[in-house]
């Protein structure tokens, strides 16, 4: 399953072999869902993981809307 864990970022001060200074972001992701079966879980563990995931932003109860008025000629 996909976990809702989150990435918590923060900037490290460092400087190069020529003394410029620049920042290199850091950070670590805690696991905070509780989840065994979590994605966040196993890479903690150095596993690789794969979630199918399904991303449908249809508005279905607009699409019905469209389909019964002067839209239902257009095979919707």
């Amino acid at each position: 399953r996909q976990g809702t864990s989150r990435f918590e970022e923060y900037f490290e001060r460092r400087s190069d072999p020529r003394g410029n200074v620049y920042y290199w972001l850091a950070g670590e992701t805690p696991i905070k869902d509780g989840n065994p079966e979590a994605d966040s879980i196993a890479l903690k563990e150095n596993k690789i993981t794969i979630t199918p995931i399904h991303y449908n932003l249809t508005c279905e109860k607009e699409l019905r809307r469209f389909k019964s008025s002067a839209f239902s000629s257009w095979n919707i």
